[in-house]
């Protein structure tokens, strides 16, 4: 399925690593769970990444970090 893309002049679009990876299922399965193989088993609590982007990606507005609204300097 990537074979086309490779043979282009400028790098892949998709590379034959990426179709085998999206042939697998990535979301826990019934056999994980039953066996513990979960974030929780871990300890592992999920964060949205809404929560998470704004702390790091206000750099990249327009002005830079000097264009951010009143809000406190990210804890690094």
């Amino acid at each position: 399925m990537a074979l086309p893309f490779a043979i282009l002049p400028f790098p892949p679009l998709l590379t034959s690593d990426q179709v085998n990876l999206l042939g697998v299922d990535n979301v826990v399965s019934d056999a994980a769970i039953k066996d513990k193989r979960t974030f929780a088993a871990f300890g592992i609590t999920p964060t949205a990444m809404d929560t998470i982007l704004p702390t790091y990606m206000y750099r990249y507005r327009k002005h830079g970090q000097f264009d951010r609204d009143n809000a406190p300097a990210p804890v690094l």
